[in-house]
């Protein structure tokens, strides 16, 4: 069942971000360089399992009967939106947050 999950192309997106975000709150304050690499990382590696979806067209995913995801035309799009942007957020703040307080939290 969790190998259902973990491999399935709707799950992926949602999993890495929320994984990397939790480990970089974990990272004790000296880490910053290794905080905003794995920020950039993760935003890369969502923008890169973000494609498959958009290329595949409708999708569902429904492990449950009362959980569906779902991916149409448009949520596919706005999924790849969001990943590019996301990931050229995360590049401009490596720099942005450079010697700045709560770095931790912002990533």
């Amino acid at each position: 069942m969790l190998s259902e999950w973990l491999g399935h192309p709707l799950v992926l997106p949602i999993i890495v971000p929320l994984l990397a975000g939790v480990l970089c709150l974990v990272i004790p304050r000296g880490g910053a360089a290794l905080r905003s690499g794995l920020a950039v990382l993760a935003a890369l590696a969502t923008l890169i399992l973000a494609w498959p979806v958009f290329r595949g067209g409708e999708a569902v995913f429904a492990p449950f009967s009362w959980l569906a995801l779902r991916v149409d035309t448009l949520s596919a799009f706005v999924l790849l939106a969001v990943a590019v942007f996301g990931f050229l957020v995360a590049l401009y703040s490596v720099g942005y947050m450079k010697g700045r307080e709560r770095h931790g939290p912002y990533f």
